[in-house]
């Protein structure tokens, strides 16, 4: 097999990506069943606003002559069920597919796919979503407070868009950005209670801790793997620790060192009141399907239970296909006998011997139906060209799978049997 990317890859949604994925994954089932051995060739190319999938497969093993199944000009056998499935699929997100025989005989798929222009949309409106958290984040503290003046009104706004910055990479190191708004909302408290900035600023700090929780909020919806329960605790512990600072360093208040370690032991206590801001990151991670080792040890689990009944669904539709398969070849082998035995009954031992011929068939016919059906209808008849022998739904089908025709009793094959009676 040979595999070939042109172009620069462009970002495709999840759905393009699977109907992608499906295309290939049937191409090349169908080519490994009704063309083992072909040379087949996969081709992505990759163009502005879209990506185009082809696999093409050549000939089986002996090649094709002008006429021949899959080959140009010739019959295309199967039912047409996966090649009708595949295009559904593909057109569902706004695709199409192409199939019919190569220039040298096999089968060539193609499928045109957009480069969905949501995902790009979806980048930007994500970086302009950031920007109007850090922006509100920013400017909800300077426009609630006292605003001083001169290098007061410009080291305060510097101080709250430096406290809110830390947002703006929420997404992808969110612990880190909740660290950081945390540690500044810490030290911006220390600095009003050593004296270094205007007590007033305390009033500017409480409403910047809109952030902490835009923060926490982000390690649940976005965190590592690895438990963040953590977080909420964090957040209460801070803003205790800020609140007893803040009563610490109130000139109308006698409170001493005590009292923030009081106060810093209640707003861990107050974690609970935290926990609904966490859960809600929690809950918007699991709708996108992003859950940590404990949801993927669950998939997995499901994974392989879901496996193992496949595998014994195969195994129950092996053990009926030889047992009915063996029972009818087993009927043919008996008649050819009788009719060796008893040169009289030519005509009787070649009738039963089509009539086996054709419940074999017919069996086989209908345990591989079943297990298409087993298999959800994803597995393609013709993607590839080179069809089950099963176009046709009655004995008459199965008859010309198998080279005998209706007129084998009265045609050519009769004759003989004609002329030793005559004898």
């Amino acid at each position: 097999m040979t595999f070939t990317v042109h172009g620069r890859p462009e970002p495709l949604s999840p759905d393009v990506s699977v109907a992608a994925y499906r295309v290939v994954q049937e191409s090349l089932t169908n080519a490994l069943r009704y063309a083992a051995g072909a040379p087949v060739t996969v081709r992505i190319a990759h163009a502005p606003g879209a990506v185009t999938v082809t696999v093409a497969n050549g000939p089986p093993d002996g090649g094709t002559h002008p006429g021949d199944p899959g080959a140009p000009g010739g019959p295309v056998l199967g039912s047409g069920r996966g090649l009708a499935a595949m295009r559904e699929r593909v057109a569902g997100v706004g695709g199409s597919v192409t199939a019919g025989p190569g220039e040298r005989g096999g089968w060539t798929v193609t499928a045109t796919l957009p480069a969905e222009p949501g995902v790009r949309h979806g980048a930007v409106r994500r970086a302009a979503v950031d920007v109007l958290v850090f922006a509100a984040c920013a400017g909800t503290p300077l426009a609630v407070t006292p605003l001083p003046s001169g290098a007061g009104l410009l080291g305060l706004t510097a101080l709250s868009a430096a406290h809110a910055a830390p947002l703006l990479v929420r997404r992808r190191a969110p612990a880190t950005a909740l660290a950081l708004t945390l540690a500044l909302s810490l030290g911006w408290a220390v600095a009003i209670a050593f004296g270094a900035l205007p007590f007033s600023w305390f009033g500017a700090l409480a409403v910047a801790g809109v952030a902490e929780l835009v923060g926490l909020y982000a390690v649940g919806a976005h965190g590592p793997d690895r438990a963040t329960w953590p977080a909420p605790v964090a957040v209460g512990l801070v803003g205790g620790t800020v609140l007893g600072l803040a009563v610490a360093s109130d000139p109308a208040e006698s409170a001493g060192p005590g009292t923030v370690a009081l106060l810093a032991a209640l707003g861990a206590a107050a974690t609970p009141w935290l926990l609904p801001v966490w859960a809600l990151g929690l809950l918007g991670r699991a709708r996108r399907g992003a859950g940590g080792r404990w949801e993927r040890r669950a998939l997995d689990a499901v994974a392989a239970r879901v496996g193992a009944a496949v595998t014994g669904e195969r195994r129950r539709v092996a053990t009926g296909l030889h047992a009915r398969v063996v029972h009818h070849t087993a009927r043919m082998v008996r008649a050819a006998d009788a009719g060796r035995a008893r040169p009289d009954a030519h005509r009787a031992a070649l009738t039963e011997v089509t009539d086996a011929t054709r419940a074999a068939l017919a069996g086989l016919r209908e345990l591989l139906e079943a297990l298409d059906e087993a298999d959800g209808a994803d597995e393609p008849d013709e993607a590839d060209g080179v069809g089950r022998a099963d176009g046709a739904d009655g004995a008459d089908g199965a008859d010309e799978a198998d080279g005998v025709d209706e007129s084998s009793e009265s045609g050519p094959c009769a004759a003989p049997v004609g002329e030793e009676a005559r004898a």
